[in-house]
């Protein structure tokens, strides 16, 4: 399971990904089934064995997901919505030539991203990671680890990315017709959600709100 966590992908659209792996982490936890325990894969395995292993070990994947995160934080305005059957405040995403990106993703999120959350669905996530409602705080320590260093700025952990300091830890994705950065200031628990329903129009914000003089 470390390894899979471990691993860095570009595809992830929202926070599927990283829900998935504490879906995972919340299996091997609560149940002590050992499949979640030794569950590993090379480091060439793309993000979406995760959301197999996941629908192996519990048997549904969107109902790990719902039960075992989205639930025990509360976040109760998104989910894994069918795209063809969205509720009516739900946002469009649109591409640079002005058309919607329904045929560009999937019609229901899996483990490379696509799940619906709201600004209030990720203020509650990060009231609940550092309480350990989800996973314990232990657990949730070593998700938010440095694994690998990608550059002067950042490295990976277990599903999160974390600035280099250690301080600021943050989901990130994008997609046709999404982008999206969601993070916490662990010294001092401020935390920030920047959504667009473009692939472009959220990075300015961020790059605003993350600069050290612009710290919330």
């Amino acid at each position: 399971m470390n390894r899979i966590l471990a691993l860095r992908t570009g595809l992830v659209s929202t926070v599927i990904l990283t829900v998935g792996s504490l879906a995972l982490a919340a299996g091997a936890e609560h149940a002590g089934d050992p499949r979640c325990q030794s569950a590993t894969a090379p480091a060439a395995v793309p993000s979406s064995l995760l959301s197999i292993i996941v629908e192996l070990v519990t048997g549904s994947f969107g109902d790990a997901v719902k039960t075992r995160v989205l639930d025990k934080a509360d976040m109760s305005d998104g989910g894994l919505l069918r795209r063809d059957d969205l509720p009516p405040d739900s946002a469009i995403g649109y591409l640079r030539n002005g058309r919607s990106n329904l045929f560009h993703l999937p019609v229901v999120a899996a483990g490379d991203g696509g799940v619906y959350v709201s600004l209030d669905d990720m203020s509650a996530l990060w009231t609940s990671l550092p309480a350990g409602d989800i996973v314990s705080t232990a657990t949730m320590e070593m998700m938010m680890t440095a694994e690998s260093v990608c550059d002067e700025r950042r490295s990976y952990g277990r599903g999160f990315w974390i600035g280099n300091g250690g301080d600021r830890v943050w989901l990130e994705g994008m997609d046709a017709g999404v982008s999206f950065q969601s993070g916490i200031y662990r010294s001092s628990g401020n935390r920030y959600t920047v959504m667009a329903n473009n692939s472009s129009d959220a990075w300015p914000l961020v790059k605003a709100i993350t600069q050290p003089e612009s710290r919330l």
